[in-house]
């Protein structure tokens, strides 16, 4: 079956209506909104209703990026934790009133994991804030991902595993974030990673048809830099492999994330539809 594809917009972009429309102007089937501050505080009465009403008019059908700056859902902190869990429940809050198609989130924290004991007491709170989010997600219908962080913290298969047994959760699995994970490991030397690390098909391997969304973009690892979420053919990633080890995992959405349209010139709407059209042709029809 070909997976539906997204346009990505954050608030940066001005406007999810222009997006929407855009989205179906270009051939777009949905749109993943990113809810950088101030969105969704700005996306409330007047604005929301404009944004059901455009989704209507176009046709085209809204995920959610859960915020990802200031959040700590694996903070051992009790505090913080409670506080973005807050947040993130007031987010699928909106989610579900957009009626999204799923909404993406992103497990961190920025704590010191290395001194003995904290990894573990990470880990058990990363777990327990999936489960929290997991229920309220099902409350209010709405399809939970979690995705691969671009370090090795909650960036490699073993820490991502305890999360995706959560009852409904998915993966969001995202290729660049995959490839800067090891890129990281290997130049910076992650020691603690070294064997906990792998490439695309060994995430492929170990969550086939747990794979709900994925993220495709080009990118560029170099000695000295890593790059990502480039436009197709801006990097140096086999893009159309890539692609086809995502649709072997099961995916059914697909958000073309590219943020950049060369390695210096950040992205706009115009160039999204070069993206699409550059992928689209790699999807068989199904």
């Amino acid at each position: 079956m070909r997976p539906l594809i997204a346009l990505p917009v954050w608030p940066k972009a001005g406007s999810v209506v222009k997006a929407l429309e855009r989205a179906n102007e270009y051939g777009f089937d949905y749109v993943e909104v990113s809810l950088d501050y101030p969105w969704p505080e700005r996306l409330k009465g007047r604005a929301l209703e404009e944004v059901k009403e455009a989704r209507a008019k176009y046709g085209v059908a809204v995920a959610i990026h859960a915020p990802w700056r200031d959040v700590a859902l694996a903070s051992p902190r009790p505090q913080l934790r409670e506080a973005s869990l807050k947040l993130f429940e007031e987010c699928l809050g909106f989610a579900s009133s957009v009626e999204a198609l799923y909404f993406n989130v992103h497990v961190a924290t920025r704590e010191a994991w290395a001194i003995k004991g904290v990894k573990e007491r990470i880990e058990e709170a990363a777990l327990d804030s999936v489960k929290r989010l997991a229920g309220r997600a099902r409350e209010l219908g709405v399809e939970l991902t979690v995705e691969n962080n671009p370090e090795p913290l909650f960036g490699v298969p073993s820490m991502l595993k305890p999360l995706l047994s959560v009852e409904g959760v998915k993966l969001c699995l995202d290729v660049g974030h995959v490839a800067y994970a090891n890129w990281l490991v290997q130049q910076r030397g992650v020691e603690a990673f070294k064997h906990e690390v792998a490439e695309l098909e060994g995430w492929v391997k170990a969550f086939k048809e747990k794979v709900l969304v994925g993220h495709l973009h080009d990118y560029v690892a170099e000695d000295k830099e890593f790059q990502d979420h480039l436009m197709p053919g801006a990097g140096g990633a086999d893009v159309e492999r890539d692609l086809k080890l995502l649709l072997e995992a099961g995916c059914r959405m697909l958000l073309l994330e590219v943020h950049w349209a060369s390695r210096k010139k950040p992205a706009k709407f115009e160039d999204l539809r070069r993206a699409l059209k550059a992928v689209s042709p790699l999807i068989k029809p199904g």
